[in-house]
């Protein structure tokens, strides 16, 4: 269940939910990249702000904490297979 929110122009930000469990903590892990966990330390979503400017490396970052199934899930969609097979 990947659930992609509308594109926010105006702050350059986009929110993927990939769970429907409940946000117990947040984590900027780089630059623009803010991780939602659950209450067992899994991640439930993420926030990319400033998408322009978000580097490949942060990027990597993201990926690292992912599942495989997660990754493929996202790589359906056109921008995050472009995303992912860059890093």
């Amino acid at each position: 269940m990947i659930k992609i929110s509308n594109y926010d122009l105006e702050v350059d930000a986009i929110y993927i939910q990939l769970s429907a469990d409940e946000v117990l903590d947040s984590e900027e892990i780089a630059k623009g990249i803010v991780v939602d966990y659950n209450d067992n330390n899994k991640v439930v979503g993420f926030e990319l702000l400033g998408i322009k400017n978000i580097s490949i490396s942060s990027l990597q970052s993201l990926k690292l904490l992912l599942s495989k199934d997660e990754i493929a899930m996202l790589q359906e969609f056109e921008i995050f297979s472009k995303i992912f097979c860059q890093v």
